[in-house]
């Protein structure tokens, strides 16, 4: 018989698979789908009892047509494919058709409109979680991961009482479960605020927290309650129904209690302000205090003899400067007085030779000479040819003025 290493056997029954299974049609389910950077698609495909590993290379998913997501049927065409390094195969995709949806998403949207109609989606009716929770209960899994990471981060966060409800969180019955530890929960005294939930896992691994009892449970809590389940992508009715969604276990436990650090940093900052405006307030009533407490009478007698030889000293300075500025004000009144004389002089002198002049060129003065002054409409008539019979005139005398009519114009010779 031949002896076989590892790798030689393995690639042997990859090339098997790859002769007798090279150009297939497969029909399921899409479950675990993950879209990885490099552009390749890893997912899974299922049917009721049994699931199958897909690859769908960067070069098919450039010649697909439209994407798929959990959930979702369909026909995959291609072959399968061994990997020799670790004896496992796969189905290699190299197109795919859409067959209907699965029956999981189905599901899932059917009662997704039956529960939102009822108004248990209703955002109207999220409440906020206490900021301060003194006991903080637990629905998950017992000895999970998840119940690890929420008890370490709460307790490096704030001292709180901690109620833990173990149930069931993926197959047959878990809703149920999971829904049991809500209402027993509830019925603790004294606790504040639920976290429900569990870690990562494939769409039919979290759907325990999409079936009705869980989603009700959780809708029904009269105690605020935050639904963490699996990563930050995927998404619950549960969710839907919690008051608040945390994408993680981890940051529902950073969720429902406050950080006990920035709390102390708060009340130091807080403790510096209020130090700092009572010393404030206390050195400004020091202040008052000084300035009105009592004196010694004779202190007393002391400060108003001071404060009113002080007060004396400067009326006496005050009375001082008005008296000097009085003395130079009659001074300057001195000194002024003939030189406004003079002006006053100078100045009629220079209007009485003014009026000389001007009574000189008035022709009131030739009137008084024995002239005239012939007007006519106003007009002085300076040519007996700009005249004609009939004429109406004016003449003015050095004493009133008579009226006059041409008869005949004298020419001059």
């Amino acid at each position: 018989m031949t002896v076989h290493t590892v790798t030689e056997l393995n690639t042997f029954i990859a090339e098997c698979l790859a002769d007798v299974f090279g150009d297939r049609v497969v029909e399921g389910e899409v479950s675990e789908f993950k879209p990885y950077p490099s552009g390749h698609w890893y997912f899974t495909l299922k049917d009721p009892t049994s699931s199958l590993r897909c690859v769908m290379w960067k070069s098919a998913v450039a010649r697909a047509k439209g994407t798929f997501k959990v959930g979702d049927k369909l026909r995959l065409f291609g072959g399968i494919s061994g990997y020799a390094v670790n004896g496992t195969y796969q189905f290699n995709a190299q197109r795919f058709e859409r067959s209907g949806e699965g029956n999981l998403a189905a599901r899932l949207e059917e009662l997704r409109a039956k529960l939102g109609a009822e108004g248990l989606f209703d955002p109207a009716k999220k409440r906020a979680l206490p900021r301060f929770p003194r006991t903080v209960g637990i629905a998950t899994a017992q000895n999970s991961a998840a119940l690890a990471d929420m008890l370490r981060v709460i307790g490096d966060r704030f001292p709180v009482d901690i109620v833990i409800a173990p149930c069931r969180v993926q197959g047959e019955g878990a809703a149920a479960d999971i829904a049991r530890a809500v209402r027993w929960l509830n019925g603790c005294p004294g606790i504040d605020v639920i976290i429900v939930g569990r870690g990562g896992g494939s769409a039919e691994d979290l759907f325990a927290f999409n079936e009705e009892p869980a989603v009700r449970a959780v809708a029904a809590s009269r105690v605020p309650i935050v639904a963490a389940v699996g990563h930050e992508s995927d998404q619950c009715l549960c969710d839907l129904a919690a008051d608040v969604r945390a994408p993680t276990p981890s940051a529902a436990a950073k969720a429902v209690v406050p950080d006990a650090n920035d709390l102390q940093l708060g009340l130091d900052v807080t403790q510096d302000r209020l130090d700092k405006a009572m010393s404030r307030v206390v050195a400004r009533r020091r202040e008052r205090v000084n300035a009105v407490r009592l004196l010694h009478p004779r202190d007393r007698l002391t400060r108003g003899k001071r404060d009113a030889e002080s007060l004396e000293r400067r009326l006496r300075l005050a009375v001082a400067r008005w008296t000097k500025s009085r003395e130079r004000v009659t001074a300057l009144h001195v000194r002024l007085a003939p030189t406004g004389a003079r002006i006053r002089a100078a100045r009629a002198d220079r209007v009485g030779a003014l009026d000389a002049r001007l009574q000189a060129l008035s022709p009131l003065r030739v009137l008084d000479r024995g002239y005239a002054l012939v007007l006519r409409d106003g007009v002085v008539v300076r040519d007996a040819l700009s005249l004609s019979p009939g004429d109406a005139l004016e003449v003015r005398l050095a004493n009133g003025a008579i009226c006059a009519r041409v008869e005949t114009p004298n020419t001059p010779e």
